[in-house]
Formats: C-alpha cells, structure tokens, sequence
C-alpha cells in the first residue's frame, strides 16, 4: 500500500506489516506496564481490549498513527510508538515472530526499529532468542510486557486484522504539531514530550540547512537526555519524573519569574516567539537544551544519590542526607545551582540546604515557604550574576550559605536568635515562633512529625559509633549508608523500617487495674520522641504491645542498630520506675530524647550553621518581607 503525504489512511496491521517503521531518537523508551503506576496499566488494557473485540467478534481498532517518512522511505512514529511496539510483542507471543524480524541478513531486519540502545535487546526477544538479563528498566519493561503477552494465548490472526489510521505527515514537524494538538484534549502526555515537539515545530521556521542541523540537534540532545534518564546498570521500577527536571531546569535556565502554577510548555512557546524578528530560534533551542542537559545530568545525582556515580569525596553521603529529608523538594534548584558552580566545594551548600529543610520541617513551616526567593537565588546563583546587599558577588559556599541562612533558615532555638539575629525578632515573633528545638520536646512528636523519624535515627544512628560517649557501647551489624533495610525502590524515601513505640499504644496489661494507672501516666509521653525508635522489618507484630522487658531482647535481636543497642544501657536511658520495672516509662523518655536534642543541637544547631560559613547579621543581607506561601504546589 503506498501511502501519500499528508493523508490519513485506514489499515489493518497485515497491510503496515509491510512498511519498515522506526521509532525516531528524539522518542522516549519504551514504559508501558503490566501493573496499575500512577493510574496506568497499560499492557493489561491492550490485552483486554483485544479479548473484548474478540468477544464481540470485531476487529479492534488501534486509534491513530502518526508518522513522516524518513530520506529511506521509512515511517518515523511519532505518536503511537508504546501502542506498536506492545503489538509487536503480542505478534511475536502468538508466533509470528518470522513476519517481524529476520536473523539471516545483516544488519538484521526488523519490522520496527525500537531505539538504538533496546533494539538488540528487543529483536532477540521478539525472535525468542534468549537475551541478555534487562540492563535498562526500558529493557525490563519490555520484557515484562513480554513475558505477560506469551500468557494470554492471543489469536495471532485476530491481531493482523486490527485497524488503525496512519496519518502521513509531510514533515517531522508537522508530524509533531498534530501528535501536540491531539494529545493536549485529554490524554496523558508528559510536559517533556510536548516541550520536545514544541521545538521540532519551531525548527521548521528555520530555513534550509539550518533547519535540518537543528533537528538532528533536538534529535541528539533528547536522545542524551533519555540515555540519562534510562542509564545502562542501573535497576529502577519508576522512572524519573521528567516533568520535575524540566521545571527544575526552567527555574534556572529562564530570566523571567516563575510562577508555581506556569508551564514550561507555554513558556518555551513565548520565549521562542520573543526571537523571531532577531533570527534567534536555532541560538535558543540549541543553548536551551545543551543547558538542560547538563543540569539532568546534575538532577539526577541530587535526586538518586544512591544509583549515580559521585566524582567528588563526601557529597554522596551529603546528597544522601539532603535527599532523605522531607520537604527538599524547593531546595533542589539550590543545591543543583552549587554543584554547577562549586563542584566539590558544594558540599557546604548541600549540608546548608539539609539543615534548612530539616528545621523548616520542625518549624511548622511549609515546604514552599519563601519559594520565590529560593528560586531566584538558585538562578542568579547558577548564572553567575547573584550579589548581596552590598553588591559584592556571591561566588562561594559560605556567602551563599549565610544568603539562604538570612533568607529562609528559621532559626533553631531562642538562643540562636539572640546570639545571631542582634534583634531581629520582635518579642511578639519570638512568641509566635515554633523553634524547631523545641518541637523535638513535643508530646505529639510521632502525629505530628511522623515524615521525620526515619531521617533523625537514620542521622542519630550513625553519630552514636563515633560519639566520645557512646562508641564503646554501641556495637553496629549494618551500615546505613549501604545497607537495603534503610532504602526503597523510590530514593527519597525510607525502606522498611517501621516506627516502633517502646511503650506500646496498646500495652498488653492495659485491661488489669496496674496496667491503666501506668497507661494514664504515660499517656503524655506516648508520642513523645523519647518513647519512638525504628525496626528494620515488618515482623513486629506478636510483640508490638508487650511490656519493654519482653519487647527489649526482640528490639536488639531484630538487627543490632546502634541506637536499639543503647537501650538497655542504664547510663543511656535513666532508672527504671520501681513501681513498674517491667516497663518503659516517662523517665527514660525524658533522658533519652534528652540526647537525642543533644545530638540535634550538634547536627542541625548554631554551631552547625556557622561552621559552614554562616555569621551573624549584617549589612550584607537585608531581611525582606518575603515569607509568603505561594498556594500552587511547587516543583514535586
């Protein structure tokens, strides 16, 4: 069947059996899935619907392609890619895996060409040659998708009289411009794509030569960043959300404010525009997306510090740190911004934005808390242009660590604003302030900071080893830097670790006479940090609610961690209440959560902040009212 240029032709998939279909560069891997993520199941619905059409003994119909042919008279598909590559699969899993790829030319001829980096992969896969193990978590969902297909027994006939609707661009970017004004109506496609096709739209403004360099170099540069967000090694389930890199990356890349609630979609459209009369689009796309990837390359070890390579001594553990404390979310352009500019020097600027999280958390403060300013800096920062209040340039991590202090830090206890702020912080404010020091005392520490546990005893736990006073008591048997127990499939997040109460919720003697009394007079220390630790395991549950002499020998048992060891250290954790020895009780809440604070103060505290180049008040910074919430969620 030959097809024409600009015409919508209705096909079964026996007739596109004999077109030679590429999936261009510039195109995402391969991510449909067998199980719901985010809403989508995605080769389950395509196999239902395909038994359903069964069922009412119709052809399917497949919904529309788009593609442009390539200077070998090829279809490049530029929408409905994930659809054929999954029909492909299912062609092959009901045996017609000769019709699909043949092993005796070279190179080996292959009905779709996937992209390059799969494609091996793929073709001995469909062709039920075994290949090598998934290296890419493209690789694996292909070979989920697979493995699922083979199962459902699929009438292969049935598949090649499916229909569909080839639309036949003229150009790529008249391909691209209709994939965005169909996908726009309703279905889900990500900011990333769209931005991609945006700019292969606004490279056919471009003439001659021009043009086509630019597209080769859009082409190029997504295929850069797709090899980044889908590297070679490294075992992920998700994948990186693509759409937080590029508004992470428009916040530092645009001159312009940003607003929450914008587009980069819309944006990008703008600037472009603004360029027109000067013949400056090929210039912006070019320097748009050398800068974006360079910053995905950055983003990608700030937001999975555990799989990416760190060429510099210290910051993988800092990023981890920074990365596992909740609401980093706003800080993220920041500490990107450092690592452009200070490479290993940065580390200063990490361990700052770390402290600022942690207490904004403790703080009661929103995560979005002085958003625009920590945007702003982030830019001005990463661009080279950012000055104090004096006009001084700052080029370093201790002046861009007291900036950021005086900006947005709240301060840790009342002590520190009157050693740091020389007045700054009217009695009404000092009031109103909930210094974060303080909320570590809060009898509702575990309902109200829950998020926090596993950051504090991840930080807590580490210290103790190598603290003056505990290290000869506190024998560790894993590394929480490389242990799995304390991660998951998700890198800024915790793995299976629960958050254990020592004295139980529901304590086992709660019923006798005894056991209320006791309940009623730890009832203020139930949720009280003192009363908290966490368990590696899930396994807790026929002990959760015994008393703390029974529950002790399990907690140490379980997986020797440094702060479960303390607690049958009496110089750790005070005297136990003569009148009920068999359990915890609000004294060793008390002494313990006593050195938690301690050790807070070491970590979170003043001298932490001054050690990284933060001083007191001066004519450097000026404290504008710029503290205001913005409603709109920011870059998560």
């Amino acid at each position: 069947m030959n097809l024409q240029p600009d015409t919508a032709t209705l096909m079964t998939v026996a007739d596109l059996l004999a077109q030679q279909l590429v999936i261009p560069a510039f195109q995402r891997p391969y991510d449909w899935r067998n199980e719901k993520v985010r809403g989508r199941a995605q080769v389950s619905d395509f196999v239902y619907d395909i038994e359903d059409a069964i069922h009412k003994r119709q052809p399917l119909f497949l919904g529309m392609i788009v593609a442009c042919q390539d200077p070998n008279g090829a279809l490049q598909i530029v929408d409905g890619q994930q659809r054929l590559t999954t029909l492909m699969l299912a062609l092959a899993a009901s045996g017609k895996a000769s019709k699909l790829v043949d092993h005796s030319v070279f190179p080996v001829k292959s009905w779709i060409k996937i992209k390059q980096d799969d494609q091996i992969f793929f073709e001995k896969l469909v062709a039920g040659v075994q290949p090598d193990e998934p290296n890419t978590l493209s690789q694996r969902l292909l070979a989920d998708a697979f493995s699922e297909l083979k199962t459902r027994n699929l009438d292969a006939e049935q598949l090649l009289q499916c229909r569909l609707i080839v639309y036949l661009a003229p150009t790529i970017a008249g391909a691209t411009s209709l994939f965005e004004r169909i996908n726009l109506r309703g279905k889900e496609v990500s900011q990333f794509d769209l931005v991609k096709n945006k700019l292969i739209e606004w490279a056919a403004t471009c003439e001659g030569t021009q043009q086509e360099e630019l597209v080769r170099r859009i082409t190029q540069r997504y295929g850069d960043l797709y090899r980044l967000l889908d590297p070679e090694g490294v075992s992920r389930e998700q994948e990186y959300d693509s759409d937080r890199l590029l508004r992470i990356h428009w916040i530092l890349f645009d001159n312009h404010p940003f607003s929450s609630s914008d587009r980069v979609l819309e944006k990008i459209d703008e600037r472009i525009r603004e360029r027109l009369k000067e013949d400056q689009v090929a210039k912006y796309i070019s320097e748009y997306l050398d800068d974006l990837v360079e910053v995905c390359r950055v983003w990608l070890r700030v937001e999975d510090p555990i799989s990416h390579p760190e060429p510099h001594a210290g910051l993988k553990e800092a990023l981890l740190d920074f990365v596992k404390v909740p609401s980093d979310a706003e800080l993220q352009p920041l500490v990107i911004a450092a690592l452009i500019r200070l490479k290993a020097d940065a580390i200063k600027v990490v361990r700052m934005a770390e402290i600022i999280a942690f207490r904004t958390a403790l703080a009661d403060k929103r995560s979005n808390y002085a958003r625009s300013r920590k945007w702003r800096i982030a830019k001005e920062f990463k661009q080279g242009i950012y000055v104090d209040d004096v006009g001084d340039k700052v080029d370093s991590a201790e002046k861009l660590n007291h900036q950021m202090y005086w900006s947005f830090c709240p301060y840790w206890e009342a002590a520190e604003s009157d050693a740091m702020g020389g007045g700054t912080l009217s009695k009404e404010e000092r009031e109103a302030t909930i210094f974060p020091l303080n909320s570590l005392d809060s009898p509702n520490f575990y309902t109200s900071y829950a998020r926090l546990v596993h950051y504090i005893f991840w930080n807590y736990g580490r210290y103790l080893p190598k603290s003056d006073k505990w290290a000869a008591l506190t024998k560790s048997e894993l590394n929480p830097l490389t242990h799995d127990a304390w991660f998951s499939r998700e890198p800024g997040q915790f793995g299976t670790w629960d958050i254990e109460h020592i004295y139980p919720v529901n304590s086992a003697d709660k019923s006798t006479p005894a056991g209320r009394k006791y309940a009623a007079s730890m009832a203020p220390y139930l949720h009280h940090l003192g009363n908290l630790t966490v368990l590696p395991l899930s396994e807790n549950r026929s002990w959760k609610n015994a008393n703390f002499d029974e529950k002790l020998p399990k907690l140490q048992d379980a997986v020797r961690v440094s702060f479960n060891a303390l607690l049958s250290e009496s110089k750790y954790i005070g005297n136990r209440m003569a009148s009920s020895r068999e359990h915890w009780g609000e004294n060793n809440c008390r002494k313990r959560a006593a050195d938690i604070k301690e050790y807070a103060s070491i970590h979170w505290g003043t001298a932490a902040i001054q050690a990284l180049g933060v001083t007191c008040y001066d004519e450097r910074v000026g404290l504008e009212v710029e503290q205001e919430d913005d409603e709109e969620e920011g870059v998560k």
